[in-house]
């Protein structure tokens, strides 16, 4: 008798309890993240939504997935035609460059840009830019070659007759891959 309470005792309560505890034994669940040892899951086992969501903007961007963003151009202008630019970045890559349609402010929308500066919205494979409000400013414009499937440079040019003055034109944006 005194030998297997030495067994017993020596190999803990697992044993005792009927075994050591293996995988079957474990309910889906139970074992929070805090108990793993750092690398004991690796990629591969996690589902595809728990990759997205643990590194969300290094990859491209889903199919049918729509971004939304502001746009902001300000500067001085001395001369007629001074020009000013702003980029804007998407953060995922999209599947092939964008298309690009400008709506000015109280412009009607197009079926590639159906939507509003209030509610920015693009259809697929399209960058849809729409102007709030311009100062002194030209309708925005993109730079030639520079739209990616990254982002895009935006610019515009002062108008007006008085210089030196300030120019300005700002807006939201949508892209959906």
């Amino acid at each position: 008798m005194s030998v297997a309470a030495l067994v017993v005792a020596l190999s803990g309560g697992a044993f005792a309890a009927g075994g050591m505890i293996n995988g079957n034994k474990i309910a889906n669940g139970t074992i929070g993240g805090t108990k793993l040892a750092n690398g004991t899951i690796s990629a591969a086992k996690l589902s595809p939504r728990a990759r997205s969501i643990a590194d969300p903007v290094t990859g491209a961007l889903d199919a049918g997935v729509t971004l939304r963003g502001y746009f902001d151009i300000a500067a001085p202008a001395f001369r007629l035609g001074d020009s000013a630019g702003n980029g804007i970045s998407f953060g995922f890559a999209l599947a092939s460059v964008p298309d690009v349609t400008v709506i000015l402010p109280g412009g009607a929308t197009t079926p590639a840009c159906p939507g509003s500066v209030a509610h920015p919205t693009a259809a697929r494979h399209n960058l849809c830019i729409y102007e709030l409000a311009k100062v002194n400013s030209s309708d925005v414009q993109t730079v030639a070659g520079r739209v990616t499937t990254f982002g895009a440079e935006v610019f515009a040019q002062a108008v007006g007759t008085t210089f030196p003055t300030d120019f300005a034109v700002d807006g939201a944006w949508a892209v959906r891959n």
